[in-house]
């Protein structure tokens, strides 16, 4: 199953020292849509759970990316830093419990 897709930005002299591994990244529609996959000194690499529309200066690495691929870079970001991990352990965990929620009351 094909779900993720994975671009490249340069960094602005704003964000060479902003962007974090593992930060959440938002959407189109200012949802929690992806997060940071790699830094380093040039760009970053964000991941999307969708497609979206690549921001302007934007480069596509990958148009589209396995639900396996994109577990597999989530959790090599969420291990790399125990603040991450925490974020991301409780973001997931909170959807789990309102999915069952609303699956619930369905």
């Amino acid at each position: 199953m094909t779900i993720g897709q994975l671009f490249r930005m340069q960094h602005t002299d704003d964000s060479k020292d902003s962007v974090t591994l593992g930060e959440f990244v938002l959407d189109k529609e200012n949802k929690i849509g992806g997060f940071i996959a790699e830094s380093n000194q040039d760009s970053f690499t964000v991941c999307f759970f969708e497609p979206n529309p690549i921001p302007e200066g934007g480069t596509l690495i990958r148009e589209t990316l396995s639900k396996e691929m994109v577990a597999q870079m989530l959790s090599f970001v969420a291990n790399t830093d125990e603040n991450v991990k925490e974020k991301w352990v409780d973001l997931l965990t909170r959807y789990q419990v309102y999915y069952d929620v609303i699956k619930k009351n369905s």
